[in-house]
């Protein structure tokens, strides 16, 4: 619950979201599940999805929910997509 505090802090004081692949580490997993279900006003900042859902997630959470930087959390190709996607959809310089 220590990570869980921790992580909902720094969140909160920054625009920040968190987009995260289904094949990331189970307890990682507990955690920002355990930051969605217990906090409304994180709900929508953080996403786990596959690898191309993730990049709609990232858009979702810039347009609806003034995030201004994504946290990416998987393999180098996942990044590059939804970098790539936020770029198509108007947010480069997320």
């Amino acid at each position: 619950m220590d990570m869980v505090e921790t992580l909902k802090e720094g969140l909160l004081k920054t625009d920040m979201g968190i987009v995260a692949h289904y094949y990331m580490d189970v307890e990682l997993q507990g955690i920002l599940q355990a930051l969605k279900n217990s906090h409304p006003e994180l709900k929508h900042r953080i996403g786990i999805a596959d690898s191309l859902k993730m990049g709609d997630q990232a858009v979702d959470m810039c347009r609806d929910h003034g995030v201004t930087s994504v946290v990416c959390l998987g393999v180098d190709f996942m990044s590059e997509s939804v970098q790539a996607i936020l770029g198509k959809n108007g947010y480069g310089d997320v």
